[in-house]
């Protein structure tokens, strides 16, 4: 099964967590829960600031890192978690609350209360997109303030999974059902298939660029079916 591709192989492959560290991974701590409320006001905080800074709006790209799972809807570097993302509710929350846990160095339980209740009046779409340009600004990851914002509100499960498969990499972090070598493995194969299309359009297209360069006729030659200007009539001789 090893040579199958890595989104075909069995699930198996992904399954990085037992079946009582999912449940931990994903259950939250409720004695916690009271204590968090108190982080809620300045997250709000923090998305209207952003909102009105109106940095939102710039598209310069910094960082000059790729992330591993580029473009973010490049399901098949981990397709199981994909599409737990987007067929469960649940898990979609668990894995962006822990990625925010990371990422911000807040509590699990603080992040997922800010995630509802900053959804619920319309801000998360400013607090994340905020918190992500921070991680991307830490580790160098390329990216705008735009693209955060329109990926947020357009394909937002897409950028957690392109987080949790980010943060793997960066350092001792583990998402259920996301392998970080698999991948790493499609991100390889990505690319050789990439570069193999290119090396065959280009075999193609340069023969064919070179008859066609042959074929056009030089500047100091006239054209075949180009008839050669008439001698001038002499001069009637007085």
């Amino acid at each position: 099964s090893n040579r199958l591709p890595c989104h075909i192989r069995p699930f198996k492959t992904h399954l990085t967590m037992s079946g009582n560290d999912i449940v931990a991974y994903c259950i939250p701590d409720f004695g916690k829960c009271g204590a968090s409320f108190n982080e809620v006001g300045p997250a709000f905080k923090e998305s209207i600031d952003f909102l009105v800074s109106m940095k939102w709006t710039s598209a310069a790209t910094d960082g000059d890192k790729d992330f591993l799972m580029d473009p973010p809807c490049a399901f098949w570097f981990n397709m199981p978690l994909c599409i737990g993302m987007y067929c469960v509710p649940c898990c979609a929350c668990a894995v962006q609350g822990r990625n925010m846990e990371k990422m911000t160095g807040a509590s699990y339980e603080a992040e997922c209360l800010k995630m509802v209740a900053l959804s619920c009046c319309g801000c998360y779409v400013c607090y994340y997109p905020k918190k992500r340009g921070e991680f991307r600004a830490k580790y160098g990851l390329k990216g705008s303030p735009l693209m955060d914002c329109l990926g947020t509100c357009c394909w937002g499960p897409c950028l957690t999974c392109q987080d949790a498969v980010e943060l793997m990499r960066a350092g001792d972090y583990t998402v259920p059902m996301c392998s970080l070598d698999e991948a790493s493995k499609a991100r390889e194969g990505a690319y050789k298939a990439a570069a193999n299309v290119k090396d065959t359009v280009a075999k193609v297209v340069e023969p064919k660029k070179e008859e066609a360069k042959a074929e056009e006729p030089k500047a100091d030659e006239p054209k075949k079916d180009e008839a050669k200007p008439a001698d001038p009539a002499p001069a009637d001789a007085k």
